[in-house]
């Protein structure tokens, strides 16, 4: 027989006639086991049928209580039998587990081999989780609000190919697909509970270089945080109000807040953000490079675009992904003020880019100026307008040619936030 390393030996006398051998080959599966509070011995791995046993060693305090084997079948979690210490091994990587409680003094049980993880009460264990339309769901509740190691590392695993949702204890945390990598601690990511309250509180971490970031995909709403993971980190709440000199009660004041305390836009000098000032191209989509968190050099699109401009980047990003086209001749424009079907337009290219739906549409026809509305924007306006995006002004007018100020946009880009998050 083949040893565990897949070499085969054999000593073969004479041989007078045609002879066939052949070899019969078995794969070899993972058994991966930790230890926090105590120790578990069983082989590193085995082939399907093999019979392993287990031995379980706690730390003085605690009791062994019962074992937990566990394998994953395409998106769903299955549990192993384990009888008298020992269980068969199936054709998949396997979880062991030793489930351990408090107790006056600690002590060993059973016998075997290995290496392995002992479970604290407040755990949450590869068995808890939950699969839903593409998604691994990790559930924090009051009595299980720590992910454990194997836990941890099987969430990294299937966050090469799946998004991550955390819900609970205030929280809803989305970690996109494949923004985990080896050595990630996914409790990290979830901020200490603390009061949160006002658009000036947002969620910053700091990632793999020492960098702090602000995540500006998040919101706070109804008493829950919702933020976008980008990657691993230490994450925190924290509150990076801005002060502006000019937007105490204007009726974007909350907005601007809200925009402004996650970077997305700056104010225009002498303690000032302008909000009645027009929104120029440039500046919309530097807001969404931003809010985006790419970072590319790749070369500027436009004929009245040079490189080293501030907005350079951002708009050869959104004209790389189709989020800008600019007008005729190669031109951008990149101080014209943008309008509102333009802005329009953007968004729904925009979200497109990030995979949303887009096909939705409102009626418009229940806007005096609906025939105003220039026929490449029609579909974006009808999609912003049907997501409430673009809500109409006074008389109820969508003014689709109309300038829009950094007032309105700082509204509109809260509500697409929300959108997304929600």
């Amino acid at each position: 027989p083949a040893d565990k390393n897949g070499s085969w030996s054999m000593v073969i006398g004479s041989i007078i006639n045609d002879t066939t051998i052949t070899a019969e080959t078995k794969k070899i599966y993972q058994v991966t086991a930790f230890a926090n509070y105590g120790s578990i011995n069983c082989v590193g791995n085995a082939v399907e049928g093999e019979e392993i046993t287990l031995t379980a060693a706690p730390v003085s305090g605690y009791k062994f209580t019962e074992w937990s084997v566990s394998y994953m079948s395409g998106t769903e979690t299955k549990k192993i039998d384990v009888a008298a210490n020992k269980f068969q091994m199936v054709a998949a990587d396997v979880i062991v587990s030793a489930v351990f409680e408090k107790s006056s003094s600690g002590g060993e049980f059973g016998g075997g081999g290995g290496g392995g993880a002992v479970i604290a009460p407040n755990e949450i264990l590869i068995e808890d989780l939950q699969f839903a339309a593409g998604k691994v769901i990790v559930t924090l509740t009051d009595e299980k609000n720590i992910i454990s190691e194997e836990t941890n590392l099987k969430l990294i695993e299937l966050n090469k190919t799946m998004s991550i949702l955390i819900e609970g204890n205030g929280f809803r945390i989305i970690i996109p697909k494949g923004a985990l990598t080896e050595g990630d601690d996914v409790n990290d990511i979830v901020p200490d509970k603390t009061a949160m309250g006002g658009n000036g509180w947002i969620v910053s971490y700091i990632n793999s270089v020492g960098s702090r970031k602000v995540v500006t995909w998040s919101i706070f709403s109804n008493g829950l945080f919702v933020f976008m993971a980008p990657s691993g980190g230490k994450y925190e709440v924290t509150n990076n109000i801005q002060s502006f000199g000019d937007i105490a009660g204007h009726w974007g004041e909350e907005q601007i807040n809200f925009i402004t305390s996650r970077s997305l836009f700056m104010g225009t000098g002498n303690n000032n953000f302008s909000p009645d000032m027009n929104m120029n191209r440039a500046m919309l989509v530097t807001v969404l490079h931003r809010l985006d968190g790419i970072q590319n050099k790749k070369g500027v699109m436009f004929t009245d675009i040079s490189d080293g401009q501030w907005y350079s980047d951002a708009v050869s990003w959104a004209a790389t992904n189709g989020i800008v086209s600019g007008y005729s001749q190669g031109i951008f424009g990149p101080d014209d003020s943008i309008t509102r079907e333009q802005l329009a337009t953007i968004l729904y290219r925009y979200a497109s880019y990030l995979g949303l739906e887009t096909k939705s549409r409102g009626n418009l026809t229940g806007f005096n100026d609906q025939d105003k509305v220039s026929d490449y924007a029609l579909e974006p306006m009808s999609w912003a307008v049907e997501k409430g995006l673009i809500t109409g002004l006074p008389g109820k007018l969508l003014n689709p040619n109309g300038n829009a100020t950094r007032a309105e946009v700082s509204a509109i880009l809260m509500r697409f936030i929300d959108m997304v998050l929600k």
